[in-house]
């Protein structure tokens, strides 16, 4: 009897211990979901961390990454220096995403890598903590700077009235963002702010920029409630993002050491009221500045060019002069200012793009130098010098009635969108080509009359192609019919 229970059992350890050895082999990378559930042993031995509660990545080394923490209850975390006999040397981005109640962090002993967005929004987090052993990371009175010291990689959010020591040389991407406290004190000898450094920050409110910083990095105040930026005099551009989405932020002066202001740079500032930019600057890039509530927009005589949507939808500005050195505008650079009246326009103007001024319902008058060589207004319209080309109506001139010069062979794209008096526009026989959505939106335009015959009206070009669609200059119109002088044409059927 007892060899016939010895046997089964035999077979079954045997079993058993095959499938441990399996198991032993293969890595299984979500802690979380292994059979071990124990007890790391920190570098700090009276902390304790359940290693089930966080999950892994494995490097290209063979290392081991942390992709995610999952128990947000402990208030001070020890990050674990193996996992399965490998090393722990990274923490990725979004490791430690809002985490609910965690107040500290200790960074383990073989911790080289983390990534800027590690512990994105842990809005409790007051101080970090590395162990003595680390030969990357150090801690100072609860922020976490690189083992020199030189560079700042992230202050805790829950943190008030940061002084920044002299010592710092670079501020690292996203490390200010979420932080809750409502001063920062940058010291002078820094040279360089990363992207998003502080982002989101909910409670700043001013900061000064100093001299010695030559990059302030993409995005550095999004989404910041910051009501007051001084520019230092080290920076010669704004990056793309730099001041989008700050809903506090008033006024806004461009020190003239800044030549060059990117795409999206200035955006989204709904009670930013006044924006300066000081002699000296030179470019405002496509979209710049868009979506922006100034009533005051001053502008240098060192700027040069003004990009395609740079002043996109500014619900505020009622009258623009851009001043004599200005040689080009680029595409839509004004379009959808609803309460623009005025735009003025210098002699040094080289190059103008389409839809300049489109959607601008409340636009009276358009003018420019008669020293210009290149561009001509008449009667407030603006057409190119040698008259072939109409660039653009005002959308609120008190016309009924408009007769488009003889000479035109181009008609733009929007040229005569949301005109708002407009019942008629009459058209010369010599029209080469009519853009897009030329009379998109004017509410009481429904008569095109064209000086010509049905066929030489056929022949014009009345289609552009945009993103691959082909659009029609009848497009978003309440025309139905051109008449002609021998007769209609009816659009559809074009």
């Amino acid at each position: 009897m007892k060899k016939i229970f010895i046997l089964p059992f035999l077979v079954l350890l045997v079993v058993a211990c095959t499938e441990q050895k399996k198991s032993s082999n293969s890595l299984d990378l979500s802690a979380s979901n292994s059979t071990n559930n124990s007890i790391l042993k920190p570098s700090i031995p009276e902390l304790t961390t359940q290693i089930r509660d966080f999950e892994f990545v494995e490097n290209d080394d063979g290392t081991l990454s942390i992709k995610k923490y999952n128990n947000y209850l402990p208030k001070k975390v020890v990050l674990p220096d193996f996992y399965q006999d490998k090393k722990i040397t990274g923490i990725l981005d979004n490791a430690f995403t809002s985490s609910g109640g965690i107040e500290t962090i200790v960074i383990s002993e073989f911790i080289e890598n983390i990534a800027s967005k590690a512990f994105m929004s842990c809005l409790t987090l007051t101080s970090f903590e590395v162990v003595e052993n680390n030969k990357f990371f150090a801690s100072e009175n609860g922020l976490l700077f690189n083992f020199t010291k030189d560079e700042l990689v992230f202050c805790p959010p829950n943190r008030e009235n940061i002084e920044i020591s002299s010592d710092i040389v670079k501020i690292c991407d996203n490390a200010f963002q979420y932080y809750r406290g409502t001063n920062i004190n940058l010291n002078e000898g820094l040279k360089e702010i990363g992207a998003y450094a502080f982002a989101s920050t909910s409670f700043l409110k001013s900061m000064i920029i100093p001299d010695s910083v030559k990059n302030l990095g993409q995005g550095a105040f999004y989404l910041s409630n910051i009501s007051s930026v001084k520019l230092g005099s080290g920076l010669d551009k704004i990056e793309p993002e730099t001041f989008m989405n700050c809903n506090s932020l008033i006024s806004l002066s461009i020190p003239g050491n800044v030549k060059i202001i990117e795409n999206m740079a200035i955006r989204n500032n709904f009670k930013l009221t006044e924006l300066i930019f000081e002699e000296g600057v030179i470019t405002i890039a496509q979209g710049a500045c868009v979506d922006n509530g100034e009533k005051i927009l001053s502008l240098p005589s060192t700027l040069k060019t003004i990009g395609e949507n740079a002043f996109l939808r500014n619900r505020n500005l009622k009258n623009v002069t851009i001043p004599e050195g200005v040689v080009s505008l680029g595409n839509g650079a004004f379009s959808y200012c609803e309460v623009l009246e005025s735009l003025s326009l210098p002699s040094t103007i080289e190059n103008i793009g389409y839809s300049l001024v489109a959607y601008d319902r409340a636009l009276e008058s358009i003018e420019i130098s008669k020293d210009n060589p290149k561009f001509q207004c008449i009667d407030n319209v603006l057409y190119s010098k040698d008259g072939f080309r109409l660039l653009a109506y005002p959308g609120n001139a008190k016309l009924s009635e408009y007769s488009v010069k003889d000479s035109v062979k181009i008609i733009d794209r929007e040229a005569f969108s949301y005109a708002i008096r407009l019942e008629k526009i009459i058209i010369p026989n010599s029209l080469e080509s009519i853009g897009a959505y030329a009379f998109a939106s004017s509410p009481k335009l429904n008569i095109i009359k064209f000086m010509g015959t049905t066929t030489e009206f056929k022949r014009i070009n009345i289609n552009e192609t945009i993103n691959e669609e082909v659009i029609s200059c009848f497009d978003l119109s309440n025309i139905s019919v051109v008449n002609c002088e021998d007769g209609d044409v009816d659009i559809y059927d074009l």
